[in-house]
């Protein structure tokens, strides 16, 4: 199930949730995705990304920056974590917070 259709169904409040992480295994635009209009409910968001275009990607298909990067800035987030991304930087978590 998406989280949207998880969260209807089951009537929970997000309101007393204020950060989310998300780390799994490749998947985490699947989820970010899945939380439709409910992502803009959290404070922080904590993702793992892969530096774009990296040849030796962790997964297979998995989640590049770049791609979060436009998901979660286009909902109303900033990167909180730009020391993590820069050239000596290759995979790992990234903060978002809303603004």
């Amino acid at each position: 199930k998406r989280m949207d259709t998880f969260i209807n169904e089951n009537n929970i409040d997000l309101s007393i949730f204020k950060r989310l992480v998300i780390d799994v295994q490749g998947a985490e635009m699947m989820v970010l995705k899945g939380f439709a209009d409910y992502i803009t409910n959290f404070d922080l968001i904590k993702i793992e990304v892969t530096k774009d275009n990296w040849d030796e990607a962790q997964y297979i298909g998995g989640c590049w920056f770049s791609e979060v990067n436009d998901y979660l800035t286009k909902r109303g987030y900033k990167l909180n974590s730009p020391e993590y991304y820069n050239d000596n930087w290759f995979h790992g978590d990234v903060e978002y917070i809303k603004h």
